[in-house]
């Protein structure tokens, strides 16, 4: 995990892309402009990027692992928390067994 630069804005557009079929790359510039973005890689890959976690953020990534990685290394939640969709039953569980402990 380490914070996102303007050289990896373009690899995190395909990666959003390509997840999602959007293109969120203003909303990830002002984070990086901000210095809120991160970015979690694995085998020299990017893999997963946050803009932020919350009411204005979005986290894109490949796996629910990345995900969990994201989420968890939060400096802080935006406004009042975050949504996700439950049909991501191995990242709810994960949250939930966080949020529990």
């Amino acid at each position: 995990m380490r914070h996102a630069t303007d050289a990896d804005l373009e690899t995190c557009n395909q990666l959003c892309f390509r997840t999602t079929d959007t293109n969120r790359g203003g909303e990830l510039r002002d984070s990086i402009t901000d210095g809120m973005a991160s970015v979690v890689e694995h085998r020299g890959g990017i893999i997963g990027y946050r803009s932020g976690i919350g009411y204005g953020g979005h986290a894109v990534a490949e796996s629910n692992e990345a995900l969990k990685a994201l989420i968890s290394a939060a400096p802080t939640f935006l406004g009042a928390g975050f949504l996700f969709p439950r049909a991501m039953a191995i990242c709810s569980a994960g949250v939930s067994a966080r949020d529990s402990a």
